[in-house]
């Protein structure tokens, strides 16, 4: 996790979320820079090359269906 090109944090675990049609992760971030909606970047590796994505941060749960909230 990137802020600003300085480090900030780390991504622990990320997919491709079928139901949401975007990539999701989870990750820890320095408290200085948790704010939600926050715009970071995250560095990711397509075919053996590492580049940086745009990404945000988002309170969990971060999909919440209405036939789970009964």
């Amino acid at each position: 996790m990137y802020k600003d090109g300085q480090q900030v944090g780390q991504m622990t675990s990320h997919t491709f979320s079928p139901v949401l049609k975007k990539y999701i992760g989870i990750a820890t971030v320095e408290r200085a820079y948790a704010g939600f909606g926050s715009p970071v970047s995250v560095e990711v590796t397509v075919e053996y090359t590492r580049q940086k994505a745009d990404a945000h941060l988002v309170k969990l749960p971060f999909y919440n269906p209405a036939r789970k909230r009964a």
